[in-house]
């Protein structure tokens, strides 16, 4: 979450940036034209982050190339397999905790199932099992 966080504050942080970062995703019709900058308040917003990060991977790569930064984890693998797991686990545990009407109990319920499934999906993780994450990323093992 550190580098995320970092080269989206990179980004987001300089009005000059924004509008050039824009102008690329518009010029390469991606899905989301911005970022969110990062707000550490609220876990929903890093999971918000997250998913717009991971689906915007490749023009930021190539943003932040132009710029002459130099971003290590953006090519390795492990580091994005670690980066696909956060995004779902975190839009899972989001969708989970956001429904309406639930008691603390079922709350508190909703937390423990998410625990143990967490458990799974580490050890799953850590056999290159990653044909389940939704932002899966191909060859990433």
């Amino acid at each position: 979450m550190r580098v995320v966080v970092e080269i989206v504050n990179s980004i987001c942080a300089r009005p000059l940036q924004i509008r050039l970062f824009k102008i690329l995703t518009d010029e390469l019709d991606a899905e989301y034209r911005t970022l969110m900058l990062h707000s550490e308040i609220r876990w929903v917003s890093k999971g918000k982050v997250l998913q717009q990060f991971l689906q915007l991977l490749p023009k930021i790569k190539q943003f932040v190339e132009s710029r002459n930064e130099n971003y290590l984890e953006l090519n390795d693998h492990s580091w994005l397999s670690d980066l696909v797991f956060l995004t779902d686990i975190t839009k899972i545990l989001n969708l989970e905790l956001q429904r309406k009407e639930k008691t603390v109990t079922e709350l508190i319920g909703s937390i423990n199932a998410f625990k143990s499934k967490l458990n799974l999906w580490v050890a799953q993780k850590k056999e290159c099992n990653i044909s389940h994450y939704k932002f899966g990323v191909k060859n990433i093992c």
